[in-house]
């Protein structure tokens, strides 16, 4: 459920996401200060949510 982004096999974002069974959490939410306002944070966010 966690999520990296890559750029050119650069990682510039990651989502730390996870579940105890009952609860989903994104515990850490981070891109690459070069990569930031360009909508990667909203794209991985989706993702794992769609997959909790």
């Amino acid at each position: 459920m966690s999520t990296v982004a890559e750029i050119d096999q650069i990682i510039v974002g990651t989502v730390l996401c996870g579940h105890d069974g009952r609860r989903g959490t994104l515990y850490h939410v981070a891109v690459a200060e070069e990569h930031r306002r360009k909508g990667i944070a909203k794209e991985m966010v989706e993702r794992s949510l769609s997959l909790l």
